[in-house]
Parts: C-alpha cells; sequence; structure tokens
C-alpha cells in the first residue's frame, strides 16, 4: 500500500500573484485599494436604515465588548448612532505596570484605535477592540507576518515610538485588561469576539494552498523514492480550518483564565463578502462550519458556554452589491445586530 504523508511547506517568498482585491499595499497608497481599510463612503448612514430600534434588555446595565476587526469596529459606530449614543475614538490607552515593553501607554493609528460608546439612557457601554487573527499568535503562521508586516503602519500599535505587533494572547494579558479597566464603567460584561479575515486574507495574499502537499511513495519498491502532490481544494481548506480551529480554541482558553474575567463569551461567523471571490467564502464557511459544531456540542472546554452570534445565517450575501469590498453595507450590519440579538435571547435573557 502507498504511505501518504502530510507536510507543511512554509514559503517565506510573498510576490505569487494573488487575488485582485488582495493588492500588495507595499506598492500602493494607502487608500481603499487595501481590502483591510474601509472606504469612508461605507461609514455613512441613514436613521432610516435599521428596521427595528430596539436595544436589548440583556444589554442594559452591561460593558460588551467587542474584539475583531474593521466590521466589528464599523458595527459599534454604527450602533451607537442608531442608538443616540455617545462614540469615542480613543488614539492612545494605559498600560498597567509589568508589560513586556516597560511602556505606560501604547497609542494606535486610525485603523486600529478602540472605539468606545457610551448609552447614558440604557446604563450601557460598547467597546471595540481590535486584533490581527489568531493566526498571528506564537508560534506565527509564517504565510501570516509578511501581509500583516505590510500593513504595519496602517494597524500596529505604538509603543515606546515603535510600531509593534502584538498577538493576542499578548492583547488579552497585558492591554485589553487595562483598557477595559481605565475605560469602562464597573457593570457585568459581556466579551464578543472573533477571527477570520486577518487569517484568510494574509493565507490568499502569500502562499495560499501551494504550501500544503502531500508525499506520496513513487513505487512501493522503491524505498524512500516520492513524489509530492499539492493536497485539492477541498482538503487545502479543511487543513487551513482545523489549524485555525486549534489556534482559536486556545485564544478562547487564554481569555477564559485570563484578567479579563467576562460574565459570557460569544463568538461570531463571518458572511460571504467580498462576494466574488469564492475561495475566501469557502474558508469562511469551513471556520463557521466548526465553531457551530463546537458551540453546539462543547461541554466543557475553551468552547464551552460560548454563544452563537451567527452573522453568517443572519445574513445570506446572494449580489456583489451588498458588500463593500470585505466589508459590507448598511443592511448587513443589521443583520450583524440581529444575529446579536437572537443569541442574547438564547443566553442572558433565558436566566432573566
Amino acid at each position: 500500500m502507498q504511505s501518504v504523508a502530510l507536510t507543511v511547506l512554509c514559503s517565506f517568498s510573498f510576490t505569487q500573484p494573488s487575488l485582485a482585491l488582495l493588492s500588495n499595499v507595499a506598492e500602493r497608497p494607502a487608500d481603499d485599494i487595501d481590502p483591510m481599510l474601509l472606504r469612508q463612503t461605507a461609514v455613512e448612514m441613514s436613521s432610516n436604515d435599521h428596521p427595528t430600534k430596539f436595544f436589548p434588555r440583556s444589554l442594559r446595565g452591561r460593558n460588551l465588548i467587542i474584539s475583531g476587526d474593521s466590521n466589528d469596529r464599523e458595527f459599534v459606530i454604527r450602533m451607537c448612532r442608531e442608538f443616540n449614543g455617545d462614540l469615542q475614538t480613543l488614539p492612545s490607552a494605559r498600560l498597567f505596570y509589568g508589560n513586556p515593553w516597560g511602556a505606560k501607554s501604547i497609542s494606535y493609528p486610525p485603523e486600529s484605535q478602540p472605539r468606545k460608546c457610551e448609552f447614558d439612557r440604557f446604563n450601557a457601554s460598547f467597546l471595540f477592540l481590535f486584533h490581527m487573527g489568531v493566526s498571528g499568535d506564537k508560534p506565527e503562521e509564517s504565510w501570516h507576518h509578511g501581509p500583516v508586516e505590510r500593513r504595519s503602519e496602517s494597524h500596529w500599535p505604538q509603543v515606546g515610538g515603535m510600531h509593534v505587533q502584538i498577538t493576542p494572547k499578548e492583547l488579552l494579558r497585558y492591554v485589553w485588561p487595562a483598557a477595559i479597566r481605565t475605560l469602562l464603567p464597573t457593570r457585568p460584561m459581556i466579551f464578543l469576539t472573533q477571527s477570520s479575515l486577518w487569517d484568510t486574507v494574509p493565507f490568499v495574499e502569500s502562499t495560499g494552498c501551494s504550501q500544503y502537499t502531500v508525499k506520496r511513495a513513487a513505487k512501493t519498491w522503491q524505498y524512500g523514492s516520492y513524489v509530492v502532490d499539492h493536497v485539492s481544494t477541498s482538503a487545502c481548506q479543511q487543513i487551513f480550518a482545523s489549524e485555525w480551529f486549534e489556534r482559536a480554541s486556545d485564544y478562547l482558553q487564554w481569555l477564559r483564565h485570563g484578567s479579563i474575567h467576562p460574565d459570557m463569551i460569544m463568538w461570531r461567523t463571518t458572511p460571504n463578502c467580498p462576494f466574488k471571490q469564492e475561495f475566501l467564502q469557502a474558508l469562511h464557511g469551513r471556520l463557521a462550519k466548526v465553531v457551530v459544531e463546537a458551540v453546539r456540542n462543547a461541554t466543557e472546554g475553551p468552547w464551552a458556554r460560548v454563544k452563537l452570534v451567527d452573522w453568517r445565517s443572519h445574513y445570506e450575501v446572494t449580489s456583489d452589491s451588498q458588500c463593500n469590498g470585505i466589508h459590507y453595507n448598511n443592511d448587513g450590519y443589521s443583520g450583524y445586530w440581529q444575529a446579536l440579538k437572537d443569541a442574547l435571547k438564547e443566553g442572558l435573557e433565558q436566566t432573566s
């Protein structure tokens, strides 16, 4: 019988052609060409864009922390405007003693600045915190570092006057607890998080599926002789999702055992923008599938009692007109809001 062994070939060259959407930002101005930068027109909204103006009872008297990417940032901005909250953009924040950089504060470029919204009439706060994907945690995936480093000036925070890549684990340990404690009133806390675009887009931009190969014996009677085949697209997606899930599970474990102490942990899925990028959509589908199964079946471990904010199932993308690159139009963020409300209904509101 032929013996098959899976090997991962890590390439440090990022010069391969990538999808048209996923341009090499090192060669272009930092504007709407980069899929990780949101076009300014997307943040404009009308007071009639959201059909339901109900602020859930389970968010009143609580802090909602949302850690993720620019879609989560835009969601916080829109909801703050929708419910007439007080929105603050925070270019810098305190750091507590004992951080590995020996710094007293941290500053952020506009793309990754925290956003805080105070809803005085609901005695509630929303706080957006940015991270660049669980694939960046140590040991960082080799394909992740190049695309992320090319966006250092637009996304990496500054500590001691230098741009620094801070992993999600370091954010959970050193940065986010200080931000939460210094920026928000003391209230029960819901922590909504996710990791998707900052994992999938760098993967597609760099080596993609070409890094996954199968060693296959050339002939059964020639010991040590083999040929190398690339895995199928479906197998590639499965491998990526499996490796991502292990990192996402570690990330939740650090959240559970850190100093933030949320009363509830929630995880959101990602819909299908950009619409015309089928491989990217397939990756997000795979990630959503493993998360849905973990949330449904886990009775212990990092995924136990996690509430699913299934944005993907609440907002079906069937046309490119629903997308703004990797971002969404107003009805897309309305779908996010509905997914959050439904998850809360199944969580806190069941026990109230």
